[in-house]
């Protein structure tokens, strides 16, 4: 976590270019509409974000 107690995960200008590329394409689903398929696309793509988040927070851990 920074200095503010706010994890870096939620900071978009903290982002890596893969979890900006998974937070982009969740955007873009979005615009496509209201559907059940394409929230649980987006669902799926928070899933991938938050698994791309631990594996980034727990390597910048080990390297402190």
């Amino acid at each position: 976590m920074s200095e503010t107690n706010v994890p870096r995960r939620i900071q978009l200008n903290l982002l890596t270019p893969a979890e900006t590329a998974i937070h982009v394409a969740m955007i873009e689903v979005e615009k496509v509409g209201a559907d059940p398929r394409l929230t649980d696309a987006i669902v799926l793509l928070q899933q991938a974000r938050e698994k791309v988040g631990d594996y980034l927070d727990e390597r910048l851990l080990n390297t402190l």
